[in-house]
């Protein structure tokens, strides 16, 4: 019973003491920010981005992107598109506006990276430049292109 009793009011006390106080303005508005099929952003596509904020519609949020990256916004989703060989992060910022004032949410820098170069296969087998006996080409008269070994969607 004591044991119990001990665990309880550990847990009450822990409750307290680490909960957020829903008062605090600071700590009350959370933004998520997610590259949903990849962790990072690659030049010269449209790159997809889900955002929200707690307490926030889409509509009422301002998003902004550093570095010469342009960022386009349908009905749910944002694309960003990063143009040339400038850095290799982009900082995205999410605001809105209060009244006249516009207020900070949140900044996050995402890694950008170039589109890994195509490699064509031939016979599934037989990279760019490979000699390829004329056996194989009979038996297997496909191409396959893969982008490396990178985690870039193709469509």
């Amino acid at each position: 019973m004591k044991k119990t009793i001990t665990t309880l009011a550990l847990a009450i006390i822990s409750i307290i003491v680490f909960s957020q106080n829903s008062n605090d303005t600071e700590n009350s508005n959370h933004v998520c920010v997610s590259t949903p099929q990849t962790n990072v952003l690659y030049r010269g596509v449209e790159n997809p981005i889900c955002i929200a904020a707690t307490g926030y519609s889409n509509e009422d949020l301002v998003v902004t992107v550093s570095d010469g990256a342009q960022i386009m916004k349908t009905e749910n989703n944002y694309f960003i598109t990063v143009s040339g060989k400038l850095k290799s992060f982009i900082t995205l910022t999410v605001s809105v506006m209060e009244g006249e004032d516009v207020k900070e949410l949140s900044k996050t820098e995402i890694r950008v990276l170039d589109v890994p170069a195509p490699m064509v296969l031939v016979c599934g087998v037989y990279k760019d430049g490979s000699n390829i006996p004329k056996a194989a080409i009979k038996a297997n008269p496909h191409l396959i292109v893969k982008i490396g070994d990178s985690n870039f969607p193709i469509p």
